[in-house]
């Protein structure tokens, strides 16, 4: 591992403690005092006790052991969050401790110029949100009528829809309604709401600043309130300042010390509070300052205690390190441009815009038109030069008046029905008989669960001459986003630096090099493979991974850095510890463990979680399942480091096909080795890590936890009917022999890498195309990616003699996808069948062009999120697989589909508890499961 690895969490808040010295000379003279008393203290306390003494081991501890403990019991105690009652601080009642008074006797001197202020700030109240959060950040008036707060807290209101914002629709399909109340305070009982007009604008490049603009009415108390003054000058380091806003309680992963966070805002969160402080240096390109926050803080004021001017806008925060937020020359600057004003269109790309490869395009506007029962028309578009390759871009659109009509009619019956609560959704889709979609085609009714039997008088049985079906919606239907992943924010762009990877160690393009390959399938010969490949490290590990659960798979790691082993893990946040606390069987304690490793081994092991959202590496999920072992070899997978994908099978069940295919997941596996493609895996990982860690290191702080849906316990507990496979498949080891491979990673290029590539594959096929992954979702999707791919797959299907798919079982929100292929033209009931426990992601062309790796399809699977796969164009490589395919398609169901009653739909979380015969879990984890 290099030499100048990253500081620890420790290291990082003594080296704060240490700058103190010189910024706050006060607050470091009384913590240094505090910290000798309590070093004896802890001394003393060793010297008579019996055992350990809060997690210190009394077997000879190093004064460093010592100092660390005492460190992390006294370090930032000198930054209270106060209470505001009735506009006015609240000094008395709240928890202070010594520490604490320089701090708040610089705030109690400047309390005739920060009172005022109090009333131009508000908590952003939501109604009717799905997931029943009740507010998501803070604003405040920074003109007349305007407010300013974040853009990770406006895009969670409202979506682009062209160039204005629409608020998006709330929970049971009711009007999401936003609004400021400028009181929120304890133990007060008034409210100045004022209702949030609309999203004025939105910036729109996540490598800009973190701000948004909203108009507001006029609050309920009929108070015309002015703005807070902008600074004529930015602060620097050491100025006195005060962040005013409504912290919201943070879990453990955000603050790990609940104890202090409990005793610094006394278990009271989401009202208002004034937080003082001191400003830092500029770090990484963004004002900072070390006023205590939490998530809820996102959008606070930050004023100066001297002057009352505002100095900055509050987005982020690292827990003990520093907080970031957005300095006043910034702000003012987008109220002096008002980008959000109408513009003629500008002569070059704006820097902003996602760089293409040069374009040479010359049209052909040739349209051949002919007038039978359903007219076909054929444009030929453009035709398009890169590197030397010519494509001649074709679109083939096949419309008759019939489909014509029912996307009208299915407009039209939305509009009419736009005021009954509960409808969430209205779209076209074939209808059901015997389990089958029929050719005829009709309008669907998406409404909430709860609402659908007082909607069913309501609903037209027939609507322009359509037969209409009232249906529960699913969980995307009642999030009223495009659901891609595992998120609740639907993102358009993110913070992925292409820029930064441009060498030849980045490269995504095609090798023909002599290389070895293990191909190998789960559940059966998964983990084998992997443990050798863990076990026969030599150097290190440079992993990313998506859920890394798995005890066995955590004790294989544990005892190779026990051996000197070097390892740096990027992850995404479903590694982390799960919501509820409780740490099923056979899982371990992800924040323990690793927080061990980095205690045992804090040389040779460094992990970080990936940012998600517009200020993220990725959108929604860091999905990629790829290692890389010293220098030249890689493992790349379907499957997660969990029990599910890498199951621990008895040695006398692992030949045995009924004992090895109900063990865990089908997953597709294989391994190389070949240094170029290590290095430019090894690259773009370990670029994943000093990217997250250095540059998105504040990551953006927000309200609630994941999403919580309530499931009806029978549909988890349903089995569905599958065979198991009628064979073992012990792996295909290819010795040493030239074989061509084309590594792809999204969202490189916004997806483009990934989507030209799979669309050449895809394309080229002539007579084959099986194609297997866990679902398409294509519901809803008119644009992006996904479409190209799920076009070129539906015309495919019609051309070749031999086209199927395998999809994993049903599940929430199935029915909809197959009546978006349906209607895209694909054969769903001749094309697809359904098996239960496949996690594959994978397509095989012809018997000899293989894609394998962890794409998902969805429209941030194959764009936004962070996904790895290979394309080989290796004969007895694709063979291997297609063999596993025919295996697992003699065992797959047929499609039989049925609509969801309402009891057994699952919905959006409300209350505290889950209905009777309903279990509440993370959104996440029921997508997945």
């Amino acid at each position: 591992m290099p030499d100048d690895a990253p500081d620890s969490p420790m290291e990082v808040y003594l080296r704060w403690l240490r700058n103190l010295a010189s910024r706050d000379p006060a607050l470091h003279e009384d913590l240094m005092r505090r910290m000798q008393a309590r070093k004896k203290e802890v001394q003393e306390g060793m010297a008579s006790a019996t055992g350990p003494l809060d997690g210190i081991s009394l077997e000879a501890p190093d004064d460093e052991d010592v100092d660390q403990f005492v460190a992390e019991t006294i370090v930032r105690e000198g930054r209270p969050a106060l209470l505001v009652q009735r506009d006015a601080i609240a000094f008395n009642g709240t928890e202070a401790d010594s520490s604490s008074k320089p701090i708040i006797d610089r705030l109690k001197a400047a309390t005739s110029i920060i009172e005022p202020l109090l009333p131009l700030v508000g908590r952003i109240d939501v109604a009717n949100y799905p997931g029943n959060m009740p507010f998501l950040g803070t604003g405040w008036l920074v003109e007349p009528g305007i407010v300013v707060t974040n853009r990770h807290v406006a895009e969670l209101m409202v979506r682009a829809d062209g160039q204005q914002f629409v608020f998006r629709p709330g929970r049971f399909g009711e009007k999401l309604q936003v609004s400021m109340d400028y009181r929120r305070e304890h133990a007060i009982a008034g409210t100045a709401v004022a209702q949030i007009k609309r999203v004025i604008w939105i910036e729109p490049d996540s490598k800009k600043a973190d701000i948004a603009f909203l108009e507001v009415g006029t609050a309920n108390d009929n108070i015309q309130r002015g703005h807070v003054d902008l600074a004529l000058k930015d602060a620097v380091d050491t100025d006195p300042v005060a962040v005013i806003g409504y912290p919201a309680r943070a879990p453990s992963h955000i603050i790990p010390n609940q104890a202090w966070m409990e005793r610094i805002y006394g278990g009271t969160y989401d009202i208002k509070r004034v937080a003082p402080g001191l400003m830092g240096p500029t770090s990484r390109g963004w004002a900072t300052h070390d006023c205590t926050t939490l998530g809820g803080n996102s959008g606070s004021v930050v004023v100066n205690m001297n002057t009352g001017k505002a100095v900055a806008l509050h987005f982020a925060g690292l827990y003990m390190v520093e907080n970031y937020a957005v300095p006043a020359s910034a702000i003012r600057e987008y109220l002096n441009d008002k980008p959000w004003m109408p513009r003629s269109a500008p002569a070059t790309r704006p820097e902003s815009a996602t760089p293409v490869a040069p374009v040479e395009t010359k049209e052909l506007k040739q349209t051949l038109s002919l007038n039978i029962p359903v007219r076909i028309d054929v444009s030929l578009g453009s035709i398009e030069v890169r590197d030397g390759d010519m494509r001649i871009s074709t679109t083939v659109n096949a419309t008759s008046t019939s489909v014509s009509d029912l996307d009208s009619a299915a407009t039209a019956l939305a509009r009419s029905l736009a005021s009954e609560s509960g409808v969430l959704a209205v779209r076209p889709g074939g209808l059901l008989s015997a389990g089958r979609l029929t050719s005829d085609v009709g309008l669907v009714v998406a409404a909430h669960p709860d609402r659908l039997e007082a909607l069913g008088p309501k609903i037209p049985n027939k609507y322009r001459g359509f037969s209409v079906v009232l249906q529960p919606g699913s969980i995307q239907d009642q999030l009223g986003i495009a659901l891609d992943g595992l998120e609740t924010e639907a993102v358009s762009s993110i913070a992925y630096n292409d820029d930064d990877r441009t060498g030849p160690e980045f490269a995504l393009t095609w090798l023909n090099e002599d290389m070895s390959v293990t191909a190998h399938v789960g559940p059966e010969r998964g983990w084998s493979v992997l443990k050798g490949f863990i076990g026969s490290a030599k150097t290190s590990l440079v992993s990313s991974i998506y859920e890394f659960h798995a005890g066995h798979i955590a004790s294989a790691i544990r005892d190779r850095l026990d051996d000197g082993l070097e390892m740096k893990l990027v992850l995404a946040r479903q590694s982390r510890n799960p919501s509820t606390g409780k740490i099923p069987e056979g899982d371990f304690d992800r924040a323990a463990e690793f927080e061990r490793w980095r205690e045992e081994h804090p040389k040779t092991f460094h992990n970080v979680y990936v940012p998600i959202g517009t200020a993220g590496l990725v959108a929604n999920s860091y999905h990629i399942k790829v290692t890389v072992r010293d220098e030249d070899d890689v493992w790349l997978s379907s499957g997660n480091w969990k029990r599910a994908s890498q199951p621990l099978i008895p040695e006398e069940d692992l030949n045995d096909p009924r004992k090895t295919s109900s063990a865990g997941n089908r997953e597709w596996h294989v391994t190389l080795t070949n240094s170029s493609l290590a290095e430019r895996f090894r690259s773009h990982i370990t670029e994943d890590f000093r990217y997250c860690q250095d540059d998105l290191g504040g990551t953006t702080e927000a309200v609630g936890d994941e999403v919580l849906v309530d499931v009806p316990r029978t549909s988890l507990e349903a089995v569905e009917p599958e065979g198991p496979a009628e064979r073992v498949f012990e792996p295909l080891v290819i010795p040493q022999r030239r074989i061509r491979v084309k590594p792809l990673l999204t969202p490189d290029k916004r997806g483009t890498v990934f989507t030209d590539a799979v669309l050449a594959v895809i394309e080229s096929a002539k007579s084959q195309l099986v194609f297997q992954n866990q679902y398409i979702k294509f519901a809803n999707v008119k644009k992006g990616n996904l479409k190209v791919l799920v076009d070129a797959l539906c015309s495919k299907s019609k051309t070749i003699e031999d086209f199927r798919i395998i999809l994993r079982s049903g599940g929430d929100g199935f029915l909809d996808d197959m009546r978006a292929l349906q209607l895209n033209g694909l054969d769903v009931n001749r094309c697809v069948r359904r098996l239960a426990n496949t996690h594959t992601k994978g397509i095989v062309v012809d018997g000899k062009k293989l894609l394998i790796g962890s794409h998902n399809w969805s429209s941030d699977g194959v764009s936004l999120n962070r996904d790895a796969s290979l394309i080989f164009d290796d004969r007895q490589i694709a063979q291997y697989f297609l063999e596993v395919f025919e295996v697992d398609w003699k065992r797959a169901s047929e499609l039989q589909l049925e609509e969801t009653v309402p009891e057994a739909a699952p919905r959006i979380a409300v209350g505290d508890g889950p209905p009777e015969g309903f279990v509440r879990m993370p959104l996440s984890e029921y997508l997945d499961r």
